[in-house]
């Protein structure tokens, strides 16, 4: 006689949030997890595939339903940060260390830890565990004769600037100040190549004066 089908378990959010921990820390594989649960392989799959989601809710909801994380321990905060900077990346949207601060900030009101402080410290171990860097975002890049100009420099503009003192040498460039425009960097998973949008284009221009010597500079 053939076994008896399973009967269906339906599982409880708080439940699947115990699983994807349990998988994400190793403590215990699929089918342990399938076991102690009631439910089939393809139960855990689901929950698995569904991760975002699920853990969108409990953010969303708050942590009413469970107890409170011990004073310390702050990995349901991480994973609530984690799910929205890789949301923000995946939209593209430039991320900086004082955003993901605040964003703490608020999970941490959300998640009733209240014993959470964001620093600095926590951002970087934050970074560690997530693998996350500083990327240069990715834009058109200007050509330059970086040979020539040395050259120039070191056999040309010796001979013009002998007969002048320092003090009349002179160099005055302008440059564009784009003071509503975005950080050219971004924080991003490591391997990512994170890819600049339109840029802002209202700008000042702003000329810079300055003799060799230094002892005059204008702007």
């Amino acid at each position: 006689m053939s076994a008896s089908k399973r009967k269906l378990t339906t599982l409880n959010i708080d439940q699947k949030i115990e699983i994807l921990n349990a998988l994400q820390s190793k403590a215990k594989s699929r089918k342990e997890l399938s076991v102690e649960y009631g439910c089939d392989l393809s139960t855990i799959a689901r929950v698995v595939q569904q991760e975002l989601k699920i853990r969108n809710i409990v953010i969303e909801n708050g942590n009413t339903s469970r107890k409170r994380l011990r004073k310390g321990n702050y990995d349901e905060l991480d994973q609530a940060v984690n799910i929205w900077f890789r949301q923000m990346r995946a939209k593209d949207a430039i991320i900086s260390g004082p955003m993901i601060l605040e964003e703490a900030k608020k999970f941490a009101e959300k998640l009733d830890i209240p014993d959470f402080e964001p620093s600095n410290g926590w951002l970087w171990r934050w970074k560690t565990k997530e693998n996350i860097t500083y990327h240069k975002i990715q834009g058109e890049k200007g050509a330059a004769n970086q040979a020539g100009a040395a050259e120039w420099v070191k056999n040309v503009l010796p001979s013009l600037l002998a007969h002048y003192d320092p003090k009349d040498v002179c160099n005055a460039d302008e440059t564009g100040l784009l003071y509503k425009a975005l950080p050219n960097g971004t924080l991003a998973a490591r391997g990512e190549k994170p890819q600049g949008g339109k840029s802002q284009k209202e700008r000042l221009t702003v000329l810079f004066l300055g003799n060799m010597d230094g002892s005059d500079k204008k702007v």
